[in-house]
């Protein structure tokens, strides 16, 4: 991830988000921190899946140049914008936090929106869970409360961190 930004360069994560959800016959193809969706058949899904992969895609895209031109003009591949935190009630103070571990999971839900098992694995780093924790508890402390809430995503048990 970059770190700063100028004026002209917006900040950018390496890689886009982007889940695949199964809807009838189709599939809402959705990068939320793009603010975009759309609704594609399977071979859509898999084109996208295979390009975030970084897969060779020679075969497909010969076969559907329509579909690479339709990907290339939506950005979905662009990498994620990171959202920008504005302080405008600086007495907020979180006593909650939800720490999606993994992305790893044993089962494959057709509900499910994160996709498990489609991608390579990815764990979030211990430094990063516990300044999570960190925060909501000082945050508790601070605010003279008992307790505080942490929520879990993704199937800890697989977690390799």
């Amino acid at each position: 991830m970059k770190a700063k930004s100028t004026d002209t360069e917006p900040l950018t994560s390496e890689r886009a988000e982007i889940f695949f959800i199964p809807y009838e016959d189709k599939y809402i193809i959705y990068a939320p921190l793009k603010r975009l969706s759309f609704i594609g058949n399977k071979t859509l899904a898999i084109l996208i899946a295979k390009l975030v992969k970084k897969e060779d895609i020679r075969e497909l895209s010969e076969r559907f140049p329509e579909a690479v031109k339709f990907i290339e003009e939506t950005g979905i591949l662009a990498p994620d914008p990171l959202v920008a935190y504005e302080d405008s009630q600086s007495d907020y103070l979180p006593v909650q936090t939800t720490l999606f571990l993994t992305n790893r999971c044993n089962l494959r839900c057709i509900y499910c929106y994160a996709s498990s098992g489609e991608y390579p694995p990815v764990d979030m780093p211990v430094p990063l869970a516990k300044k999570a924790i960190d925060l909501v508890c000082d945050n508790a402390m601070n605010l003279g409360l008992t307790s505080f809430e942490i929520g879990f995503h993704g199937e800890w048990l697989l977690y390799q961190e």
